[in-house]
C-alpha cells in the first residue's frame, strides 16, 4: 500500500506549481472554475510537502484527522520533483488511469460506487511541462463506455506558474444537475504542447452542452479574434 502511495504522490508532485495540483484530469466546477486551489488533493497535498497547514471537510471526512492518525510521508524523491520546478529541460510526461465501465452481475457485499475494468479501456493522460506551463489534455476512446466518475467534469488545457487563476481551457456547457455537471464531454489530442480539443459527438446534446474556452479575467483585455481564430497573450 505503500508503493501505491508513493506513486500516487509522485504522479501529484509532477502535475503541481506551489503544491496546487494542474494537469490534466483535474476537476473544473462553475463555483470555482477560475482557480485551482480548490482541489482537495492540493490541499492535502500543500499540507504533506509542508507548504501550508490546512483544515477542510470533504464529504465529512476531516483532513487533519486523516494526516495526523497515519505516518505516511513524503519521499525525499518526491519532496525534490516537487519542488525542482526551475532547472529542467521541457518533457512530456504521460500516465494512464482505468476507466471504462465494468458490468457487475452483483455488487460484493452490497457496496456502490463505480467500477472499473483492470484489463483494458483506459484512459491516457498526457502533458507537456516547461518552467512556466503545463498544457496536459486526457485522450480516451469514443467506443468504449467510460465510468461517469472518471470523465465528469475534467480539465484540459494550459496552466501557467504564476498563479493557480493562470489557466486557459475548453469547458463544455453542462447538462446533469442543474448545469453543475459534464460527463464525457470532450475528445482530444496532443503532441508536446500543441493540443486539440473539440465537443465528443457521441456525447454532445445527452450529456454535455457546446463547448467554451474559459480566459481568466485578468488576460481577457488581451484576447485578439481574428480570422476565426482566438488568440490570448498571457
Amino acid at each position: 500500500f505503500g508503493m501505491f502511495l508513493h506513486a500516487l504522490w509522485a504522479d501529484y508532485a509532477i502535475d503541481q506549481y506551489e503544491g496546487f495540483r494542474v494537469g490534466p484530469k483535474c476537476r473544473v466546477y462553475p463555483q470555482y472554475s477560475f482557480t485551482s486551489k480548490r482541489d482537495s488533493y492540493s490541499l492535502m497535498g500543500r499540507e504533506l510537502l509542508g507548504v501550508e497547514s490546512t483544515h477542510y471537510e470533504h464529504y465529512g471526512m476531516q483532513s487533519n484527522l486523516i494526516l495526523h492518525t497515519s505516518n505516511y510521508t513524503l519521499p525525499e524523491v518526491i519532496m525534490d520533483i516537487a519542488f525542482n520546478k526551475k532547472n529542467f529541460e521541457p518533457f512530456v510526461y504521460l500516465s494512464s488511469r482505468p476507466a471504462n465501465r465494468k458490468q457487475i452481475d452483483e455488487i460484493p457485499n452490497g457496496l456502490g460506487g463505480n467500477w472499473m475494468d483492470p484489463t483494458g479501456g483506459k484512459i491516457l493522460r498526457y502533458s507537456y511541462h516547461s518552467q512556466s506551463y503545463n498544457i496536459g489534455s486526457w485522450m480516451l476512446d469514443t467506443r468504449l463506455d467510460y465510468a461517469e466518475i472518471n470523465t465528469q467534469n475534467r480539465f484540459q488545457g494550459v496552466s501557467f506558474a504564476s498563479s493557480p487563476v493562470a489557466r486557459v481551457f475548453p469547458w463544455p456547457v453542462g447538462i446533469a444537475h442543474g448545469g453543475r455537471k459534464n460527463y464525457n464531454g470532450h475528445i482530444a489530442v496532443q503532441h508536446r504542447n500543441a493540443m486539440l480539443v473539440t465537443n465528443n459527438p457521441k456525447i454532445a446534446g445527452r450529456k454535455t452542452g457546446e463547448m467554451r474556452v474559459f480566459f481568466p479575467a485578468h488576460t481577457r483585455k488581451n484576447v485578439i479574434e481574428k480570422d476565426g481564430w482566438v488568440i490570448v497573450k498571457g
